[in-house]
């Protein structure tokens, strides 16, 4: 009879041990405000007909995140900048411009304290897909409106700049690095999982990305991934500053996450980027043929949970 009860309470206690799979998905309550940092450091060297130049960037933002609506799977949003920042570094030049810089003189950092605490919407799934992104364009069209004199030239240069550092496709990347993380089913320590996403930020490309649930410990789990990046549309050209261009790009991505298993509400993630290739000048009225451009483009962007 000891014996029998012994084994029964040996049953209980181990099926007690036993790890249990962790449902990781994004978990939020309606009027929740969550808010982040996101530094972006970008080299790109590029060689043309054997001459090299570079270019580095520093993007900085802080962004709210405060959820109107839970319907069903849908988590629908209210995004605003808080504040901004970019800092261009050329061969021979370099420009710096900030939401909070208070020179009256400083006419490109006065035009970005036009994107603050302005909201656009985004709604996205529980598992981290971006399901619906509007009102950014439009916020950016209007932070030009009281700029009339500026030289349309400059207007559309300036214009493309904040669009690629701030503008839908640019946020929805950084976005998707910390939120389309998520397994399709539980997953235990170790286990591993795949998911395929795209953007079209100036060119189109694939990011294939393995995800391994390396740690979980107490409030925080670790989450590793490594991912191959691709152009996708290689023949497709596409327009950046008045001229186009087509790239057949291939490169490497690996990040470290850290986030509540709880809530799947990231803490914090940390990514790099090293990718390469060519791509190609179409000509215009003032080249006759493709200009051939080797590209190299290392990046590293780290997210902060700041409440």
């Amino acid at each position: 009879m000891m014996k029998a009860f012994t084994l029964i309470l040996f049953l209980i206690i181990s099926n007690g041990l036993v790890a249990q799979p962790f449902d990781l998905r994004l978990r939020t309550k309606k009027k929740q405000e969550l808010e982040y940092s996101i530094t972006t450091s970008l080299a790109i060297t590029q060689f043309v007909d054997g001459v090299q130049s570079l270019t580095k960037m520093e993007i900085k933002n802080e962004i709210s995140l405060e959820v109107k609506n839970i319907r069903n799977d849908k988590i629908e949003i209210t995004s605003r900048y808080k504040k901004l920042s970019l800092d261009l570094e050329f061969e021979e030049s370099a420009m710096s411009i900030n939401s909070e810089s208070t020179d009256e003189r400083d006419t490109f950092s006065k035009i970005l304290s036009q994107l603050v605490d302005k909201p656009f919407q985004l709604s996205i799934s529980e598992k981290g897909e971006i399901l619906e992104f509007s009102g950014l364009s439009k916020i950016i069209d209007g932070a030009f409106t009281d700029y009339k004199e500026l030289p349309q030239a400059k207007i559309d240069q300036l214009k493309g700049q904040l669009n690629k550092a701030f503008g839908e496709e640019a946020l929805k990347g950084n976005i998707q690095s910390f939120i389309t993380i998520f397994p399709s089913n539980p997953v235990n320590e170790k286990d591993t999982w795949r998911i395929e996403t795209s953007f079209n930020d100036g060119m189109s490309a694939s990011i294939e990305s393995d995800f391994i649930l390396e740690d979980v410990r107490k409030n925080q789990a670790k989450i590793i991934s490594t991912g191959i990046i691709e152009s996708l549309d290689k023949e497709k050209y596409f327009e950046l500053n008045g001229n186009y261009f087509k790239y057949n790009l291939v490169g490497t991505t690996d990040s470290d996450i850290v986030l509540d298993p709880e809530t799947g509400q990231v803490i914090e993630a940390i990514t790099h980027q090293d990718i390469s290739g060519d791509s190609f000048l179409k000509p215009n009225d003032h080249i006759d043929e493709d200009v051939t451009i080797s590209i190299e483009i290392s990046n590293k962007t780290v997210i902060t949970r700041l409440n």
